[in-house]
């Protein structure tokens, strides 16, 4: 191992699962000091040298310093070239954007648009005995992929870690121009839907109508929000 990794390896017992916690989240966060510019390096080595030596002596310095300046460690260079994962997470995350630009504009029929987004225009054409399911139940629960062709909804063994998008943390007041994007938000994750405008709807009046007849029926939880 010291003949590998060529550097000092200290070993110590440990004792506690707080002092591991403390000693990988220090060097987690551990930012590795940001290179100076080319021009900066130039400028500084041409202002250090003496008016006297020739031009060639601050070039070779300023080679040298850039072949040995970095900005990333060579432990996460070695990650990289082997394309072994920087970060990874138990939890698993989904993010749903419910902004109403991402939909565009919802035609007057009962068709769905197909500027819907992949996983909302999927859940739409859920099977029957997913029809219970709101669009935050799926997200959270299942997961869909038209590979599998037979069963294409398939339940998680966890729950996923839901990110939505736009962020609210209380309910705008009515007369904001936020105030519909909450209602239309809200009706997309929390009321079962299989067209827009015959559920959510397409004006002003009925999205805020709609919501207000679901007010007071679901509870928001297990939701994290995306600022």
């Amino acid at each position: 191992m010291l003949s590998i990794w060529r550097a000092n390896v200290d070993c110590q017992p440990v004792l506690c699962k707080h002092v591991v916690l403390k000693y990988i989240s220090k060097y987690a966060s551990k930012v590795e000091p940001k290179s100076e510019t080319y021009h900066a390096i130039l400028s500084r080595l041409a202002h250090a040298a003496p008016s006297e030596s020739p031009i060639l002596q601050p070039i070779k310095q300023f080679l040298a310093q850039t072949v040995a300046e970095r900005d990333i460690s060579a432990q996460e260079m070695c990650h990289m070239l082997q394309k072994i994962p920087l970060v990874l997470c138990s939890c698993h995350l989904f993010s749903l954007n419910m902004s109403q630009i991402v939909f565009c504009c919802v035609s007057n029929d009962t068709n769905n648009t197909p500027t819907t987004p992949p996983f909302i225009f999927s859940y739409m054409q859920r099977p029957i005995y997913l029809e219970h399911l709101t669009l935050l139940e799926a997200a959270r629960s299942w997961s869909f992929s038209p590979n599998r062709k037979k069963n294409p909804w398939k339940q998680n063994l966890r729950d996923k870690i839901v990110r939505v998008y736009p962020h609210f943390t209380s309910i705008p007041p009515s007369d904001s121009s936020s105030f519909e994007q909450f209602c239309w938000s809200e009706l997309l994750l929390y009321k079962p839907f299989r067209s827009i405008p015959h559920d959510i709807g397409t004006t002003t009046y009925e999205i805020i109508s709609h919501w207000h007849h679901i007010k007071g029926t679901y509870v928001v939880c297990h939701i994290q929000h995306a600022k």
